[in-house]
């Protein structure tokens, strides 16, 4: 069934349905925290609560059918910020370990300033590493504005050689500008040599609709929505999905709730 007539059947039979859909809250909610972002203490719902996914599935509406047979699917992903740790950091983080009498960690955290091998950040080999060993495969979604922009399409070559996944990761004052996610789609697609098809808005910055009718210019795929203070399924949907406006226009692009906890990103 075309999205189109999913979400008619949804506004006509279920608009309160259609209203958690559809953010309706998130249009006249005044307030967002310091970062702009709509978060789940704001919310009036249940946000654990996948209502609109389950009634669409109860109805037959929405056709799902897993790979193998699977009764659920998981989807792995890592927003890689920095392949580098800065300089201040390493140093507080090896004065911490001082204190605290882990001298062995001390020496570790200074010797990645010097020896690829003892950053910790540069880990993206052990991560894939770990993954096949599950048969799983992940997307990684890259920050392009990165001090370290050589050693991360070096590490991005890696991971697309390998089979997995390499989406943006748009800058924290791009996720609205069609120019500057514009700018960064084609530095990371030059650099690469193929067209990128997914999006992950840093800091999980996101504005319903303006968002996705940004994005859907650009990308096959969003997997920003998500809360930034909390787990949840943030318009009821546990399944991917075609995001509409309030009137039921089609936004072209596919939705997927980012079920994270995101509690660093306050």
């Amino acid at each position: 069934m075309k999205w189109e007539d999913i979400i008619t059947k949804l506004k006509e039979e279920k608009p309160d349905l259609f209203r958690i859909y559809v953010a309706q809250e998130e249009y006249c909610w005044p307030f967002r925290d310091k970062h702009g972002r709509f978060l789940a203490r704001h919310s009036k719902r249940r946000v654990y609560e996948c209502e609109v996914s389950k009634w669409l599935f109860d109805k037959g509406l929405l056709d799902i059918e897993w790979p193998r047979r699977a009764r659920f699917v998981v989807v792995l992903t890592h927003d890689i910020d920095h392949l580098r740790m800065e300089k201040s950091y390493v140093l507080v983080s090896a004065a911490k370990s001082i204190v605290r009498g882990r001298f062995l960690n001390a020496c570790r955290r200074l010797a990645g300033m010097f020896i690829k091998n003892y950053d910790p950040l540069l880990n993206l080999k052990q991560i894939i590493g770990i993954e096949a060993q599950f048969n799983a495969k992940s997307t990684f979604f890259f920050l392009v504005n990165s001090k370290n922009f050589g050693e991360l399409i070096d590490e991005a070559n890696f991971i697309i050689d390998k089979g997995w996944e390499i989406g943006l990761h748009t800058g924290y004052f791009s996720y609205n500008d069609p120019l500057k996610i514009s700018d960064e789609k084609r530095l990371l697609e030059n650099a690469l040599g193929f067209r990128i098809r997914g999006v992950r808005n840093h800091f999980l910055r996101f504005s319903v609709p303006s968002s996705w009718e940004v994005l859907s210019h650009f990308f096959e795929y969003d997997s920003t929505y998500g809360y930034a203070d909390h787990v949840g399924f943030r318009n009821g949907m546990c399944h991917p999905f075609k995001p509409c406006t309030l009137d039921g226009k089609i936004i072209n692009i596919w939705g997927n709730t980012t079920y994270s906890n995101g509690y660093d990103l306050l």
